[in-house]
């Protein structure tokens, strides 16, 4: 895409966004390869960076499951009666 192709449309920003996520999954796969020592240290403190919000993101996605299987679990011993009172 030329820089000077006139206003950009929602297919050129898909296509710029699935490029970052790619890019960005390559580097991702680069650091895992390699030691920290390894990388420069402004690509080792992205990389420590990177990994804490992954591993916040992976613990919130594991607290979300589990609410939701205790939620479900929990309505599944509630009778009919107790569910026609919270209207469920």
């Amino acid at each position: 895409m030329p820089c000077d192709s006139g206003p950009l449309t929602s297919d050129d920003y898909a296509s710029m966004f699935r490029h970052e996520i790619e890019a960005m999954a390559a580097l991702c796969e680069l650091c895992a390869t390699l030691n920290e020592a390894q990388l420069t240290p402004k690509a080792a403190k992205w990389w420590r960076k990177h990994q804490e919000r992954d591993r916040k993101r992976l613990d919130e996605e594991w607290r979300k499951a589990k609410e939701k299987k205790d939620k479900e679990a929990l309505l599944k011993r509630l009778s009919k009666y107790e569910r026609s009172l919270l209207k469920i």
